[in-house]
């Protein structure tokens, strides 16, 4: 699976992929590899090719990518990438801040000290900073952020501690969507390890393959974590298991795990011949399933970009001003599938994030706008919605706007008519 965008951002490829062992189990040579997938991710300054090398494990059944690029490729990626801070409007977090609470009050002391490693713009540490926790946050970002946020790498170039908290410990160390971005999942754990006081609880959230495949298979995940198999690494780790899987996900398409920090890392049971032969079967079924469902949103955007272009063909006068808003991976694939239609075609795209508003986006023209819209367009505007997250809040600014005509399709839920 391949997608390469055109863009006038240059491409950033790695110096080296390294082939790796098997974060869950060690195993490094009984690694069956799977088809290559290749994708080049827009930053703020380049478009990073991933080269995603997938192998699964034939001694746990994990699927990891077999290969990992070199630290500074790593480090640019998340130093470069787009943050969601607005100066624009107020943009609500894309996740449910209640149910991280819930499960940090049930195994958490009041005013305890925390660390969330990889922060991004720190809603969540302010969140856990009013709810009287000692919050501090980590994360990459170059952006500004909240002044508890400290700028910090972690050893692999990814989102982690780095030094900046050497010589501190905490109560507590919390990464929410971190994990499956690490190059090197043990080093990462020992890391965040270090950081915690004996008997110090790890709170970890990450996509659940076994159950949303397709968000685990994110172009920038190299590990794709079942509840079966983050419970077995972090045992081995040096964590005690305290749950997995049980807590509510602040996300619809992760899982929880909260474990405390233990003086000897336990080594899990044996899977028996059987148990990993189906472990291995699932895996490579579950991946077939989500890489055809990707398959099928690709063609589901081409159909899209069909409805669109007969929409406007009916228009007698002016056509509408075309907005995609929310320029990310869905934006690109429907701007490319418009553009191949009609080449003349002009696609504005559309943001409230700071970090992507005057930048070129793949698939776009012209730089990506703040919202903002004259009302005296002629044929009127045509608004194509491609937020996972926030579509309902966009749609509700467009008509607050006002607008004389206006038409809205939300491109995330739109499904072909039936024939």
């Amino acid at each position: 699976m391949t997608l390469a965008p055109s863009s006038p951002l240059p491409l950033r490829p790695a110096k080296i992929w390294t082939a790796k062992a098997c974060d869950v189990c060690g195993e490094a040579t009984a690694l069956r590899a799977l088809p290559r997938r290749r994708y080049e991710l827009a930053t703020r300054k380049h478009r990073a090719e991933m080269l995603l090398d997938d192998v699964v494990c034939e001694r746990c059944g994990f699927l990891f990518a077999g290969k990992v690029p070199d630290v500074e490729f790593i480090s640019d990626f998340y130093r470069e990438a787009h943050t969601p801070n607005s100066a624009i409007r107020d943009i609500k977090p894309d996740f449910d801040a209640e149910a991280r609470l819930i499960t940090l009050r049930k195994h958490l002391k009041q005013g305890c000290t925390v660390l969330e490693i990889g922060a991004n713009d720190g809603a969540f540490t302010k969140a856990l900073r009013e709810n009287g926790f000692h919050a501090v946050g980590l994360d990459p970002l170059e952006t500004a952020q909240e002044e508890f946020v400290v700028n910090a790498f972690a050893a692999d170039g990814s989102v982690g501690a780095g030094s900046t908290t050497a010589g501190k410990k905490h109560d507590a160390v919390l990464a929410y969507y971190v994990l499956e971005h690490v190059s090197d999942a043990r080093a990462w754990l020992t890391e965040a390890r270090d950081y915690l006081v004996p008997g110090g609880t790890l709170v970890i959230e990450v996509p659940n393959f076994d159950t949303h495949p397709v968000e685990s298979l994110y172009p920038e995940h190299f590990l794709h974590l079942t509840p079966s198999h983050l419970r077995r690494l972090l045992q081995v780790c040096g964590f005690e298991v305290l749950e997995c899987g049980e807590a509510r996900p602040s996300r619809y398409f992760g899982f929880t795990a909260v474990a405390r920090r233990v003086e000897d890392a336990t080594q899990p049971a044996q899977l028996s011949a059987e148990e990993i032969f189906h472990a291995v079967q699932r895996t490579e079924q579950r991946r077939r399933d989500a890489l055809n469902l990707i398959t099928a949103e690709e063609e589901r955007m081409d159909s899209l970009a069909s409805q669109v272009i007969g929409m406007i063909q009916c228009h007698a006068q002016k056509p509408p001003a075309i907005f995609v808003w929310a320029a990310n991976i869905h934006a690109t694939r429907l701007a490319q599938a418009l553009k191949a239609r009609n080449p003349d075609l002009t696609v504005t795209a559309v943001d409230s994030a700071v970090s992507k508003i005057g930048t070129l986006h793949e698939g776009f023209a012209s730089p990506v706008i703040k919202p903002g819209f004259e009302a005296n367009e002629p044929g009127g505007h045509l608004f194509l919605l491609c937020s996972p997250n926030w579509n309902s809040d966009i749609r509700e600014q467009i008509l607050a706007l006002g607008l004389p005509q206006v038409e809205i399709i939300d491109a995330i839920t739109w499904k072909p008519a039936q024939a």
